[in-house]
């Protein structure tokens, strides 16, 4: 395996433990505050590391990446919306896994579609990823009796995945250029929902604690895209989303340590598996 690939792999490894932790704060923050809050607060952090990594990384942007960035930042603000507040009416063990299973779904067929192979064992490895995040989620779905957000989660998916594909599609030379647009395009839009909707803030709800966790949010998860964009640039975008399919895992870790949540016997073999999974796209 050569040193460009395997720096492609590390990418989509650090990408997925941000994702995973951000996707943990973020759902944190949605139980205490409305979701339009906690996204607001999450895309202004993230567009201010945005800024300074299009400045420490600079590129030469065309029209096209300029779009593909804004497409990809639309899809994150609907998509991280969704996703928060699955996360905060359902259970972190069954809203997470679904929602990365939907999200690596989309950008592997759009990769295969475009002709990408990755090599036999390379290939087991995203099966069987993909198919641990999945693992992950089946236990909670068969014991939970109130409300799962699995429709969400599903939504939230498909929707990140879009966002997915419009990040690979920008071109090499661009730099984190596409990135900033995707930031000013999501703050753009969620600023303008919260106008539009006016969603009552309870100041009482409010506190470093909450704030932190919003703010912590986006700057997990912009800095996770930043690994994204880097490990899509150096790696089969098919590979990459699958290894990204595995973020659930820490977020049913963090869940696990400090809200107990269950982690049960199906759950521990999905980990594992993923683990394995990752393993043979590292050999591949």
């Amino acid at each position: 395996m050569t040193q460009t690939l395997r720096m492609g792999i590390l990418f989509g490894i650090a990408a997925a433990v941000l994702f995973g932790s951000g996707d943990y704060l973020g759902g944190r923050a949605a139980r205490r505050i409305d979701i339009r809050h906690v996204m607001l607060a999450s895309q202004v952090a993230a567009l201010a590391v945005s800024a300074v990594a299009a400045l420490v990384v600079q590129g030469d942007a065309r029209a096209a990446d300029l779009a593909y960035g804004a497409g990809a930042g639309g899809s994150a603000a609907v998509g991280l919306g969704l996703l928060y507040r699955a996360l905060a009416i359902g259970r972190a063990g069954l809203v997470a896994p679904l929602t990365a299973v939907m999200g690596a779904v989309v950008p592997v067929t759009w990769g295969v579609a475009r002709g990408e192979r990755p090599s036999a064992l390379g290939t087991i490895g995203v099966a069987v990823a993909v198919s641990a995040a999945a693992l992950i989620a089946r236990e909670q779905t068969d014991t939970d009796s109130g409300p799962t957000g699995a429709g969400i989660a599903l939504a939230a998916g498909f929707t990140l995945g879009l966002g997915f594909i419009c990040y690979a599609s920008t071109s090499d030379g661009s730099g984190m250029v596409p990135l900033l647009s995707a930031r000013v395009a999501s703050v753009a839009f969620v600023a303008l929902t919260v106008l539009v909707t006016r969603p009552r803030l309870d100041r009482s709800s409010i506190d470093r604690r909450v704030l932190l966790f919003a703010l912590s949010a986006g700057a997990f998860d912009v800095t996770g895209t930043i690994f994204l964009i880097a490990g899509v640039r150096t790696e089969l975008a098919v590979l990459v989303a699958a290894i990204c399919a595995l973020a659930p895992g820490f977020t049913v870790v963090w869940s696990w340590l400090y809200l107990r949540e269950r982690l049960g016997r199906i759950q521990t073999v999905g980990i594992v598996l993923a683990l394995l999974g990752l393993a043979a796209i590292a050999a591949g």
